[in-house]
């Protein structure tokens, strides 16, 4: 299925928004665990401190232990009995004491009279609150061997942990302030896991608060990039059209003007053909007018059709001797000129060797543009164009200079642009494509080109292109 340039670059962009989107979230929810761990930690020390403090003799809360005393220690010599006769029959009175002790524990405890004085004690904010949780009870006959009375599932499994009291979304392990595993090894004896939960209530409002200032520069980063994207795409899309536009018109008009002529070159020859050679009159003044305007229309015309048709991708290249193509391109441009224009250019014979990569016809028209544009541009009697050629290590530095007006700042930062002709008060005849031919072809040979300039008296293009080695 075909997809146009636009809507790829659209999907690319989405795809990598979405991207950075869960980049951002994964971003915000581990700084959000790693805080909201990290909250509170040292008043959970002081809660873990004083709690096992509070509980150095006993199990849970103060008494827990006499509640679990009360229901097992009467029953410990039938469980020994059933463990050893039938184990079927002590799993299932085991199960029956161990839900026995729990619903004793949770009508006995006073967890929240603990808790408030563990609070009140240390200063602690009232707001928080706590989860006590039985993990898991065992019994040993013998002071070596515990059978856990639950013996379906380990110690410490979550579906043997029973809340005594307390808030079940607290049991989580970074809000856990102490796990206990207390044991005896005495014969008839009994081994007692638990642990303690707590946080502060609005503990989500106050986490969002500490890393308030990565959502804001998260959200400030996403919204800068949606703008800045939209803006791009938008001008990227307008250029687009104008270039199509533009391309779509020049095309149409230099077939329109190419017809009419090249119909106009031919009928100033047929009446050339029927007058006299001699002749001096009006007729042959106004021919010779005709002819060298339809010449120079026909010169703006290719110009426009090389423009229009450059592609960077489809550039034929190879290796020519620059002495060579700079003295037939100079040889050209004096006979066109003639004496309206010197054009120095002395080479030296070191530089006669030099050989460069290149398309032969871009570079021609490459500096016919870069004369051109010396003497459109110059107000002088004697225009003076030099050409020469310096080496910089492995790249040639090519210079062209002319003494003409110069170049103003707000002029260098647009010359390179399509259609772009100057200010109006210096704007020449021309179309504004000759210095965009110029950087467009710098741009295909990965050249570089430097422009310095003197108002009132003249500039230099020097382009830099590097040296080819031949055998």
């Amino acid at each position: 299925m075909y997809l146009n340039t636009e809507r790829i670059y659209k999907l690319i962009a989405i795809a990598s928004f979405m991207v950075l989107m869960i980049l951002q979230y994964q971003l915000i929810s581990s700084t959000y665990t790693i805080k909201s761990n990290d909250l509170f930690k040292k008043e959970k020390n002081k809660l873990k401190v004083a709690y096992e403090r509070a509980i150095i003799n006993d199990k849970l809360f103060p008494g827990g232990q006499a509640i679990i005393d009360s229901v097992l220690l009467p029953k410990m010599s039938t469980l020994d009995s059933l463990y050893h006769r039938d184990p079927e029959l002590f799993k299932k009175r085991g199960a029956e004491i161990y839900h026995q002790i729990v619903r004793q524990l949770q009508a006995g405890s006073t967890m929240d009279s603990l808790f408030a004085e563990l609070l009140k004690k240390d200063n602690l904010d009232p707001n928080f609150k706590y989860t006590l949780v039985l993990g898991g009870i065992s019994v040993t006959f013998d002071g070596h061997n515990f059978i856990d009375l639950l013996d379906s599932q380990p110690m410490s499994s979550p579906d043997t942990m029973t809340i005594i009291q307390g808030d079940p979304l607290l049991i989580k392990p970074h809000q856990m302030v102490s796990s206990l595993f207390i044991s005896s090894h005495l014969k008839y004896s009994n081994r007692v896991e638990f642990s303690l939960y707590a946080d502060k209530d609005g503990k989500t409002l106050a986490v969002l608060k500490n890393i308030l200032p990565l959502l804001l520069l998260s959200g400030c980063c996403l919204l800068a990039v949606v703008g800045i994207y939209f803006l791009t795409f938008n001008n990227w899309v307008r250029q687009k059209k104008m270039n199509e536009m533009t391309t779509d018109f020049l095309n149409n008009i230099t077939h329109e003007f190419n017809t009419p002529l090249a119909t106009i070159q031919v009928a100033s020859k047929n009446v050339r053909r029927d007058i006299p050679a001699d002749s001096t009159g009006m007729t042959t003044i106004n021919l010779d007018i005709i002819d060298r305007q339809a010449g120079r229309l026909d010169k703006l015309i290719n110009q426009a059709i090389n423009v229009s048709k450059f592609s960077p991708h489809h550039v034929e290249k190879d290796i020519y001797n620059l002495h060579e193509l700079l003295d037939e391109s100079v040889t050209d441009l004096r006979i066109n000129y003639g004496k309206e224009v010197e054009i120095d250019y002395s080479p030296k014979d070191e530089e006669k060797r030099y050989h460069i990569v290149t398309n032969r016809f871009m570079f021609t028209t490459l500096l016919n543009n870069l004369v051109e544009n010396g003497v459109k541009y110059n107000n002088r009697k004697d225009k003076l164009i030099q050409v020469w050629v310096t080496v910089q290590e492995q790249l040639i530095e090519l210079h062209v200079k002319d003494n003409g007006n110069g170049i103003d700042k707000e002029t260098l930062t647009h010359m390179f642009k399509k259609f772009f002709r100057g200010k109006p008060e210096y704007a020449k005849n021309g179309v504004g494509l000759g210095l965009y031919y110029v950087q467009q072809t710098v741009v295909q040979h990965d050249w570089d080109i430097k422009v310095d300039t003197v108002i009132g008296e003249g500039s230099v293009f020097t382009l830099v292109i590097p040296m080819v080695e031949v055998n």
